[in-house]
């Protein structure tokens, strides 16, 4: 298949998942699969490599990167992906709408691959209207995602390419981005390496940068039976990094969050969720995506404790731990 037919091929797939509803569970996912399937030819990767190269997780300054398989999957975590598609497609004509004629500049950390969004996105635009650079700390998946942007005809999307470490990278002429693209995520922000990265590449950005997903918050509710009340929000990312003085070293920790647990006695469990706020009205609530799982925490009974402590740990790995006193 030619490199024209291919670039025609996705963008009407994209403008069809555009199209989709959310909710329309049997096409969002018909229109994925068909995706992975053109992804899969180009790029060689299928998810059933065993080679080493393609199943370890490459250390970064705190916590892993995903393997070349397991990244390469995400792309059919369905809502995710239509969620962040139409977040990433609304911010870009936002930006046209505020920037007539200018070049869009579009930093992508933690690429994977298969880059899904520059491959899902790029051939909505010209390269006129959108530049992409790529980082990506796992050599093998740039060399693969080189390889498929070179294959589906979008080199000229894509002024530069970076294989280094996100947290702590410093971007060239930062302050020309418009939009910085991190979805490099995991349910209660467990593992990956979205908080350590926002640490390091935001401050380097300008002000008014545009940041997708824009927010992840931990929120906490108090279950019984069906009923669920609001508790807390344990973690607000944004709200953390502001508020956190910038230090040329990444932070062991975050400090910690406590709340009284006077309430509890009248409850079975706490549920903890993870909100990705992707970018205006696209957001993924609970249970949607792998990314958003929630975690239900028996209460036990008599209560005897008085708060519950949440703090959010950056060594040895990315982790939200709690505990009662």
């Amino acid at each position: 298949m030619s490199t024209t037919s291919n670039q025609e091929k996705i963008k009407e797939f994209s403008k069809n998942l555009l199209e989709t509803d959310v909710h329309d569970k049997q096409n969002v996912e018909k229109i994925i699969n068909e995706m992975c399937y053109l992804f899969q030819d180009e790029s060689g990767i299928d998810g059933k490599t065993t080679e080493t190269e393609y199943m370890i997780n490459v250390p970064t300054e705190v916590g892993v990167s995903l393997s070349l398989n397991h990244a390469a999957s995400c792309i059919t975590d369905y809502k995710r992906t239509h969620k962040f598609l139409k977040g990433v497609v609304e911010a870009i004509h936002d930006l046209q709408e505020k920037n007539p004629g200018k070049t869009i500049k579009f930093f992508y950390a933690g690429c994977g691959p298969l880059a899904p969004f520059i491959t899902l996105v790029a051939p909505l635009f010209t390269p006129k209207e959108i530049q992409f650079t790529l980082l990506e700390i796992n050599k093998k998946s740039m060399e693969v995602v080189k390889g498929l942007i070179d294959n589906l005809g979008l080199s000229d999307y894509v002024s530069e390419y970076h294989t280094a470490d996100a947290i702590t990278f410093k971007i060239p002429d930062a302050e020309s981005y418009d939009i910085l693209f991190s979805e490099t995520l995991d349910s209660l922000l467990n593992r990956e390496g979205y908080v350590p990265i926002l640490w390091n590449l935001l401050p380097q950005l300008k002000e008014d940068v545009v940041v997708i997903p824009e927010n992840v918050m931990i929120t906490v509710n108090y279950k019984k039976g069906n009923l669920e009340v609001p508790f807390a929000t344990a973690f607000d990312t944004r709200e953390m990094l502001k508020s956190t003085p910038k230090t040329d070293k990444l932070p062991e920790k975050f400090e910690a969050q406590s709340f009284p647990l006077h309430d509890a006695k009248d409850y079975d469990s706490i549920i903890i969720d993870t909100i990705v706020k992707v970018y205006n009205r696209q957001v993924l609530m609970r249970e949607e995506s792998s990314i958003s799982l929630a975690l239900e925490v028996p209460i036990e009974k008599p209560v005897i404790h008085e708060y519950v402590d949440f703090i959010y740990t950056l060594n040895p790995t990315p982790a939200l731990q709690f505990g009662v006193r």
